[in-house]
């Protein structure tokens, strides 16, 4: 339990906060779980790389074909992913 004096001082230094002041990928670990895709630009590069290669040879053709050769590339990622980590 914090004193009043301690109390203050924290207050006192709140006041001074400015928060994050660059952007940063701190929290960014390894990206399997995440509901939002993050990626580097390299890392952009191989996955649009890996998924040109895929839909070239899935030649999805409905788009329920599209659908599922999407999710096959965005699985294929983060199995790639975590063979890495």
């Amino acid at each position: 339990m914090a004193t009043p004096k301690q109390r203050t001082a924290n207050q006192a230094n709140s006041k001074q906060s400015t928060g994050p002041r660059t952007a940063s990928l701190n929290a960014y670990k390894h990206g399997l779980t995440g509901q939002v895709v993050l990626r580097t630009p390299e890392e952009q590069a191989a996955y649009a790389a890996l998924e040109s290669a895929l839909l070239r040879d899935l030649a999805p053709a409905t788009a329920l074909e599209h659908s599922f050769a999407a999710r096959i590339v965005a699985d294929t990622w983060r199995l790639e992913r975590a063979n890495s980590v």
